[in-house]
């Protein structure tokens, strides 16, 4: 503001007592606030603080050095490449980022057949009867009185006949009957009891879900097109709160894309703040339905804008929209893909080479009133093995095409595959991937641990000693009835109020609720009466590991250790296949959940073109030109599914029908094929720049900036000491997009090739590769002319507007 201020009053001073000073460019303005390093004046919350918090401490010049080195080590200290060539405007700053830190996510599940509750889940049924989401307060009030209800009804005593005059078979009914009704009494109270947490439903991290299992027909006098639900699963979800440590790593990371996404110097210079407050900025943030995804886009929000204050809903309530659609990876039609994906990850992680059975539950599925269109499938012989292979891949492909896929499908299917090697044998071998499953006969998951089964048994002994540990600490704990710690509000508190105590959990938990939470993962991940383990755990015991090693590693003990390596090698191989096993299957998942947000991405940067060709003989300071920031807040699912495109667009086809290359570079590729975990903060960022000094219709003339960073993927062993503040760092973004061998005649160094054009093709290949065309895509909010982009695969044909833009018409 003052700088515009000081160019307005040097503009009328000049011409009043020396016009001919006005054809001397002033000098650049400096700003006091803005030093030469802009990543050393924002600091890193998630890190160490401000640098100007490690001067004012009384820290002696060794440790204030020591941590400006560590500070610059892992915050990086690059400009993200921003150096603008002559006659170059950035026009367009896209990111999608995932939330911060949080509490571990609880998942309570179990199968109903009451009355009430199935009424309920009939009530708020989603059009394609797939779930009843229940989130608001009026809907978990409807569940808590029914809960209330059945838990009066079980909790009554009932007149019990004597097992003697009872024949046996009757005996044994009655005995189960009551062991039942206990395990629902026993469920029933917990449901209470995380509804009741609070006193009042207010705050947005509890959920819950019925998902039909089994349908009936219509009752007299119902409508016949609709069926009853005969059956439904209950999902409880609750946790997952973000944490002081998350609220820190997202405003720090606002913070910095205020001080180097923007230019900062030059005609175009001042940076965001000062495009904000001259109305030059069109900024938009979007948020998924998730309270922790919600809260991290406010405090980004809150770190990008420089806002005052620390409390987040009125950032919240007027910056951030929320957008279910187009963020929320749930209903997008990969849960078949991703099912057939997970059935075969389950079986060969747990295949036992003695026996040639797999020792895993099965991936559970629901089953939907309405099931979307099935992804189109590779054609037969596409990828791995030939005809030979076919009816024995068949089987262990489509472990889970029925939603009743039991464990004894799986064990069936991977026996079959076992007998059938003799056959398999005649046929062409697969070659030897290292690192990966090799299976003879299966497709190769990569990575996968050398012995993946004696892995999961190490994790499940593991896990009992670690319960043991945290059972006799409860039993040691001299006052079980104290106050836990104290609990942190991300909506409300500044990070820097958080306190921590030595001898309690983390964020207001309990010790005992800490030992529960274990014992729980420990009983589910492995269960001794089947044999069998959960592979689904993973993923939460992961998590679970890695926030106690972070938060809680004083209460923990060493043991935490080995429990985090040891998940850490089980999550690597697990999460990342969830979504696909082979590029192809991988792209059709990715682009069932991330179908409207690359139409999104697609849309903002089809509208920025439009209006610099409408506005081409304008100044890059004229009110008329803008830049496009769009923030797209999500969870790790979208996080994959983008990781999963960016590799494998290329697979689709251009416009002329020619195969596409890929918008990676070769270091590019090798960053994406060595990530294995995209952590908390892990964010993609898509700028688009403008060169006007190439003609209106050079398809040349935008080039678009592909940076990528993992999120705060540190190991929490080696990263986090207590003065750290329990907080990992978020690692610096690195450009992946790739780069021409061209050097500009004003740049003695090599700039990034104008892959604009291959993005765009690639994105859209994707998108029709899934067949989406839904209603919704492109989306109603995008502007019309945008729309019509996508209705039309040819950059020429887009081209050919630049006439009627340079004639004046719009």
């Amino acid at each position: 503001y003052y700088d515009d201020a000081a160019g307005i009053l040097r503009m009328v001073i000049l011409s009043a007592v020396a016009p001919h000073r006005l054809l001397a460019p002033p000098n650049p303005p400096m700003s006091l606030s803005d030093p030469a390093n802009p990543e050393d004046a924002i600091g890193n919350h998630a890190c160490l603080g401000s640098m100007s918090d490690i001067h004012e401490g009384e820290e002696d010049d060794e440790e204030v050095a020591a941590k400006a080195a560590l500070f610059a080590q892992l915050a990086g200290t690059q400009e993200d490449d921003l150096t603008l060539r002559p006659d170059e405007e950035l026009r367009c700053v896209l990111a999608i980022i995932r939330h911060g830190d949080r509490t571990p996510k609880q998942k309570m599940k179990m199968k109903v057949t009451q009355a009430p509750l199935l009424a309920l889940c009939n009530k708020y049924l989603d059009s394609k009867g797939k779930q009843a989401k229940l989130k608001s307060p009026s809907e978990l009030q409807d569940l808590l009185d029914v809960v209330r209800q059945l838990l009066e009804e079980l909790e009554m005593p009932r007149a019990k006949p004597a097992e003697a005059s009872l024949p046996e078979d009757q005996a044994a009914t009655a005995a189960d009957d009551t062991l039942q009704d206990e395990e629902f009494r026993e469920k029933f109270r917990i449901v209470k009891t995380i509804l009741e947490q609070g006193g009042q439903f207010a705050g947005i991290n509890r959920k819950v879900q019925l998902k039909p299992l089994r349908w009936a027909s219509p009752a007299e006098g119902e409508p016949a097109a609709r069926p009853r639900v005969a059956e439904a699963l209950l999902i409880l979800k609750h946790g997952g709160v973000l944490t002081h440590a998350g609220r820190g790593q997202a405003e720090a990371l606002g913070s910095l894309f205020r001080n180097i996404m923007y230019p900062q110097h030059g005609p175009s210079g001042g940076g965001l703040l000062r495009l904000h407050s001259t109305y030059r900025h069109d900024l938009k943030i979007y948020s998924s339905d998730e309270g922790r995804v919600q809260c991290s886009a406010a405090a980004f929000t809150k770190g990008l804008l420089d806002l005052e204050g620390s409390a987040l809903t009125p950032i919240l309530v007027s910056l951030v929209t929320k957008d279910t659609g187009m963020l929320d990876a749930y209903g997008k039609g990969a849960s078949e893909d991703i099912q057939r994906a997970k059935a075969e990850l389950y079986a060969q992680m747990t295949l036992d080479p003695e026996t040639g059975t797999s020792r895993c539950a099965a991936p559970h599925s629901t089953t939907p009133l309405v099931s979307p269109p099935a992804s189109p499938k590779p054609a037969e012989g596409v990828g791995r093995g030939g005809s030979a292979e076919s009816s024995v891949h068949g089987q262990a492909r489509s472990l889970s095409r029925n939603a009743s896929a039991s464990a004894s499908t799986i064990r069936a299917a991977a026996s079959a595959l076992k007998l059938a090697q003799g056959t398999l044998a005649d046929s062409e071998a697969e070659g030897f991937v290292e690192g990966a499953s090799n299976i003879e006969g299966r497709p190769h998951i990569f990575p996968m641990p050398e012995q993946p089964l004696e892995t999961l048994k190490t994790m499940h002994v593991l896990l009992g000693a670690l319960v043991e540990d945290l059972h006799q600490l409860c039993v040691e704990e001299q006052r079980p009835n104290a106050d836990a710690g104290r609990s942190y509000s991300v909506l409300n508190q500044d990070p820097k109020d958080w306190v921590f105590e030595d001898d309690k959990p983390c964020s207001g938990e309990r010790l005992l609720l800490l030992y529960d939470r274990w014992r729980k993962l420990a009983k589910a991940f492995y269960s001794e009466k089947k044999s069998q383990f959960d592979i689904s755990k993973v993923p939460d015991i992961y998590d679970a590991a890695k926030y106690d090693a972070i938060h809680n590693a004083t209460i923990m003990g060493p043991k935490i250790k080995d429990v985090y390596l040891t998940a850490k090698v089980l999550a690597d191989a697990a999460i990342p296949n969830e979504y696909g096993i082979e590029p192809e299957g991988r792209l059709r998942i990715s682009t069932a959940i991330c179908s409207q947000l690359l139409g999104k991405l697609l849309a903002d940067m089809a509208y920025m073109r439009e209006e610099s060709l409408a506005t081409a003989g304008h100044d890059i300071n004229s009110p008329l030109r803008h830049v496009r920031t769009r923030i797209y807040f999500t969870s790790e699912s979208h996080m994959h599914a983008l990781m999963n495109i960016v590799r494998y667009a290329h697979l689709g086809t251009g416009s002329n029908g020619e195969a596409l290359s890929s918008v990676l570079s070769s270091e590019g590729q090798e960053v994406l094929a060595s990530t294995r975990e995209l952590d908390y903060m892990t964010h993609w960022v898509f700028r688009m720049f403008e060169n006007k000094s190439l003609p209106l219709n050079d398809p040349r003339r935008f080039r678009v900036q592909i940076l990528f960073s993992p999120g705060a993927a540190h190991n929490p062993l080696e990263v986090v000491p207590i003065q750290m503040n329990h907080t990992l760092p978020v690692r610096a973004r690195v450009p992946v997009h790739s780069k021409g061998e061209v050097e500009s005649a004003n740049c003695m160094r090599p700039v990034p090739a104008e892959v604009c054009l291959q993005f765009q093709e690639g994105l859209e290949s994707a998108i029709c590769l899934n067949h989406y065309h839904g209603p919704d895509f492109p989306s109603q909010r995008i502007p019309r002319r945008a729309r019509a982009a996508f209705h039309s695969r040819s950059w020429k044909a887009r081209s050919n507007l630049t006439q009627n833009h340079s004639s004046g018409s719009r």
